[in-house]
């Protein structure tokens, strides 16, 4: 988990994770690469708690999972 407190939008935070992924792509285990699934949220104003933020980007990280592994996908308007 990473906590991106001076990030000013969800679209910049997810500038940074597609990098983060990019970077781990890039490093080679023998002749495997990594790959990397990351789920991205926003503490918005019905954000109520960090459990529900922690929630959204979990259920962002599954849907990237679930989508095909090795990418970012963010949390909707919802959190889901």
């Amino acid at each position: 988990m990473a906590i991106l407190p001076f990030t000013s939008s969800l679209a910049e935070a997810c500038g940074i994770a597609e990098r983060i992924r990019q970077g781990a792509s890039d490093i080679v285990s023998g002749e495997k690469g990594i790959t990397v699934s990351l789920g991205v949220a926003a503490c918005v104003a019905s954000t109520l708690s960090p459990q529900d933020l922690m929630e959204s980007a979990d259920h962002a990280l599954y849907r990237a999972k679930r989508a095909g592994k090795n990418r970012v996908a963010r949390a909707d308007a919802w959190g889901q």
